[in-house]
């Protein structure tokens, strides 16, 4: 049986090439094992089986750069993402800020790699973002009010709703 990673990481790349039950059906069984019945599930694959479709499913990803372009963040994305990040550390140093993002991304969103952020995941991170933002902002705001100094809030204007408008 595969690893619960790796049953994830199929079922994403299903959902991100928007394959169907038919076609996904036909690839469990072009990789599963021919000597028994044929696999009518990822979980009756084996780990080396589950590696095998996990790289083709990649490789198709890879090969038709206009499914990745659907599938994963674009650049665009990424750079709001990293902006929004840069203000909610105010780290100025390129090489922390990167890494505090990608602990960041891997612990509360579980992904690895900039190139490779799902673009269904990207309302949500910026979504968290413009939050920690907020607080931020409220934090100093408590700490200006109770210095007897004037509201920080009345100068910033963040468009922060439930459902974040998506970036092109």
């Amino acid at each position: 049986m595969p690893t619960i990673a790796q049953l994830k990481k199929i079922h994403a790349l299903k959902k991100d090439l928007h394959l169907d039950d038919k076609r996904y059906h036909l690839l469990l069984a072009e990789h599963g094992n021919h000597a028994t019945a044929p696999v009518t599930s990822s979980k009756e694959l084996t780990v080396h089986q589950a590696s095998g479709i996990i790289k083709s499913l990649e490789h198709l990803l890879e090969k038709n750069p206009d499914l990745f372009s659907h599938a994963y963040a674009s650049d665009r994305q990424v750079r709001k993402i990293f902006a929004l990040w840069h203000e909610v550390t105010g780290i100025h140093d390129t090489d922390p800020t990167v890494r505090t993002l990608k602990t960041f991304l891997e612990h509360h969103f579980h992904i690895r790699d900039f190139t490779h952020i799902p673009k269904r995941k990207v309302p949500k991170i910026i979504h968290a973002l413009n939050k920690m933002i907020l607080n931020k902002i409220r934090e100093h705001e408590n700490r200006d009010r109770e210095a007897g100094g004037q509201s920080v809030l009345r100068h910033f204007t963040i468009n922060f709703s439930p459902q974040p408008d998506r970036i092109p």
